[in-house]
């Protein structure tokens, strides 16, 4: 596992949870941020825990498939964790919001979610050389 690629991910996730609260005022994704980011002793836990939560929608997320969005089946499931619950607001936000903020939030997840494969995959390769 690659300690930059891993600070690059916390970053960028940080961005986006800083973008997300701007963008719908929200007191939990401010809370989450500050617990999530900020008190983790494991800097390799947000990356394990997004690709885990969102790889079975590779192809949806890959695809910029809106349903993921706009449809709960695709997320319903996924509710009850925390992580995914920023997920659930993107989706009660989602008709409402102009091109440009969607084209920026498909951006941010298809680059988190693509980084944290790598960095779940890279830590795999590891773990079998062992």
């Amino acid at each position: 596992m690659n300690v930059k690629e891993i600070h690059i991910f916390n970053k960028l996730l940080e961005e986006f949870f800083d973008k997300m609260i701007i963008k719908f005022n929200s007191n939990y994704l401010i809370q989450y941020k500050r617990y999530f980011l900020n008190y983790t002793d494991n800097n390799f836990l947000p990356a394990e825990l997004f690709y885990k939560n969102f790889k079975k929608y590779k192809m949806q997320i890959n695809n910029r498939d809106e349903i993921f969005f706009t449809k709960n089946h695709f997320v319903g499931d996924l509710i009850n964790n925390a992580f995914i619950k920023n997920t659930n607001l993107i989706c009660y936000y989602w008709n409402g919001l102009d091109e440009i903020s969607k084209n920026s939030i498909w951006e941010y997840i298809i680059v988190l979610f693509n980084m944290s494969e790598k960095i779940i995959k890279s830590q795999e390769r590891k773990k079998n050389i062992i």
